[in-house]
């Protein structure tokens, strides 16, 4: 069945049309992927910078514990003397 003229460039600009939709939907496609990938890069890149930001804070938390422990075990030292001294002073 042969197709009249005005029916096959009807056909054919339709081909057409479809043809740049599809087009249209790869670029769509491409550019959101590269969006996707600049978006993990960059989260990637958040996270590395998260750790670091966690391994400081833990460090300076280390540093003080240190320094807080050190003074707690200097204040039970001076108080195990004291109470020493106090019973040696009344024991006898």
């Amino acid at each position: 069945m042969a197709q009249e003229p005005g029916e096959q460039r009807r056909f054919e600009v339709l081909l057409e049309q479809v043809r740049k939709e599809l087009e249209i939907v790869a670029e769509g496609y491409v550019s959101l992927d590269q969006k996707m990938d600049r978006m993990a890069k960059e989260l990637r890149g958040g996270q590395v910078g998260l750790d670091q930001k966690i391994d400081q804070v833990a460090h300076e938390l280390s540093k003080k514990m240190d320094v807080g422990f050190a003074e707690v075990r200097e204040a039970v030292r001076t108080v195990a003397k004291e109470l020493q001294e106090h019973v040696r002073a009344h024991a006898g």
